[in-house]
């Protein structure tokens, strides 16, 4: 027997091989009858063809049913309709979706694994969005024609939908999870950064992983003095604001994007757009999710803190943690702390018979509880830091221009144990780089950030190739922070990259890059605007 789809009514017909091929027929009739081994189904199928024919056909089957049911809602966010159908593709993924949003389609996967992966003190979650080349009715650019490794743009994208959805799963859930996101079809009216974070919650919110709350995402835009919720590609160019949120039905979760230089008080109130549209959103997914996904995994799944550990803990080093933690110096205070975490482990280890006692990795966390607590109290009796300082002070800021004597622009910027050179190269615009988009057109690039954080910058060995995820996304973070005051093509017609190289991290690298390519950039000779 073979299947195709019918050419009108989009079901699935049969063909026998004793019927010619124009005479479609259609599924009238379907019959089980029950063999005598158990768990075997036989079918009968009855086609009837168009022109009067028939065939009978007996494949003994005993697999699922192609027949699905799905199910759908249709949520507003801003102007924009999304519609979230689940149950007809993906069924055997914990969760699965189809996004719809104008045109524009995106298919969402969660997965978790049969077996522990994680000790429960961490979410070992993975997120990889996907853009097809296709969806947009175009080809790869260069000799390979097959989409493949992650590109920049994707990867920041995973970053998107990560950070919110992170926090929701439950701590203790130790189970590899993993999200999958495809753009499976692309209309070229709204980019979707903010549907791939609907679309991964709506996933997560109908399978059976365990979810706090369903979390949406909403895209911001502030035109003409009026901030606008899911605005379209051509309604961006005129904006002054490009804001990507995302939050629950209670809370903002996550907050990204730039602005041309808006004020507190007009920020405050583009968030509050924002998470209006959201909050709605996902009161209505909250409320679909319960009528059709599947029974979460009960609270057996979660790995439960050993009863009495925290007590043990607290005797056994609570006051010398408390102490380590307000060691100003990070090596130092490193030092302490593992020596601290090391004598807790030994005394409350299990006995040779793996009886008596803790694993090694709930005492650490244990541990981690107790500084956590340790430091917020420092802050709020004391209104002091980890290194002394009050709440509202900053570290020590050492700049210095002109570090590097062959470098068209450098920079070696330092603010406390936070260190980073920046480099600035200018060239002409054959030097951009080509960005060849699934989604949109391809593009020269005339201004890049890139980032490096060797693991010698916290004193480690470590893996050294590739930029990894977290360094292009801090790279992104950064060159966003810097494009608003890069001159215009007709005033600077020059491209312009910019390197940092982290020499010491001790927080917020990424905010020193900045100051650091702001300074290389100036030593260059570059007319930043502001």
């Amino acid at each position: 027997m073979s299947c195709h789809p019918g050419t009108t009514s989009r079901v699935m017909v049969a063909t026998s091989a004793s019927t010619s091929s124009s005479q479609k027929c259609v599924f009238a009739d379907r019959r089980r009858q029950k063999f005598s081994s158990i768990g075997e189904r036989k079918r009968r199928i009855r086609c009837l063809s168009v022109r009067g024919g028939h065939c009978d056909v007996d494949d003994g089957y005993v697999g699922g049913s192609a027949v699905r049911h799905p199910k759908s809602v249709t949520v507003k966010l801003g102007e924009s309709s999304i519609k979230i159908e689940t149950q007809k593709v993906g069924a055997q993924a914990n969760g699965a979706v189809v996004c719809t949003e104008g045109e524009t389609v995106l298919y969402s996967t969660v997965c978790a694994a049969r077996e522990l992966s994680a000790d429960g003190g961490w979410v070992p979650l993975t997120v990889n969005y996907t853009e097809r080349f296709s969806a947009a009715g175009k080809f790869s650019g260069g000799f390979k024609k097959r989409d493949g490794t992650l590109k920049e743009g994707e990867t920041l994208k995973s970053r998107i939908v990560d950070r919110p959805i992170r926090p929701l799963i439950p701590k203790g859930f130790g189970y590899e999870t993993q999200i999958l996101e495809w753009v499976l079809s692309y209309d070229n009216e709204r980019t979707t950064d903010a549907l791939a974070i609907c679309a991964a919650s709506a996933a997560l919110a109908v399978s059976d992983v365990p979810m706090k709350t369903p979390v949406m995402g909403c895209r911001v835009g502030y035109i003409d003095g009026k901030f606008v919720a899911n605005p379209t590609k051509s309604e961006m160019e005129q904006s002054r604001l490009d804001l990507v949120m995302a939050g629950t039905k209670e809370a903002v979760l996550m907050i990204e994007g730039f602005g041309d230089f808006l004020t507190t008080e007009e920020m405050i109130s583009g968030i509050a757009c924002g998470q209006e549209e959201i909050a709605r959103a996902a009161k209505e997914i909250e409320a679909w999710a319960k009528e059709v996904g599947k029974e979460k995994m009960g609270g057996d799944m979660l790995i439960q803190t050993p009863e009495g550990i925290d007590e043990k803990v607290q005797a056994l080093v609570a006051e010398d943690l408390k102490e380590a933690m307000l060691i100003p110096i990070k090596k130092v205070r490193g030092k302490a702390i593992g020596e601290l975490r090391q004598k807790a482990v030994d005394a409350l280890k299990k006995d040779e018979n793996g009886e008596n006692g803790f694993d090694s990795a709930q005492v650490v966390q244990a541990c981690g509880r107790i500084e956590s607590a340790a430091l917020r109290e420092a802050i709020r009796t004391n209104g002091r830091r980890q290194d002394g300082r009050k709440l509202t002070h900053i570290r020590p800021i050492v700049a210095e221009c002109g570090v590097l004597p062959r470098t068209h622009g450098s920079a070696l910027f330092t603010r406390g144990e936070t260190q980073c050179y920046s480099v600035a190269t200018l060239g002409g615009k054959s030097d951009g780089q080509r960005v060849d988009d699934a989604l949109e057109d391809a593009d020269d690039k005339r201004f890049m950030l890139h980032y490096f954080f060797p693991p010698s910058s916290v004193g480690e060995c470590g893996r050294v190739g590739g930029a990894n995820r977290r360094e292009i996304g801090h790279g992104n973070l950064a060159e966003r922070a810097l494009l608003p005051i890069i001159p215009n093509d007709d005033d600077f017609p020059f491209t312009i990259k910019i390197e940092s190289t982290v020499t010491e991290s001790n927080g917020s690298s990424s905010m020193a890059t900045v100051c650091g390519g702001c300074l290389a950039l100036q030593d260059a000779g570059v007319p930043i605007k502001r």
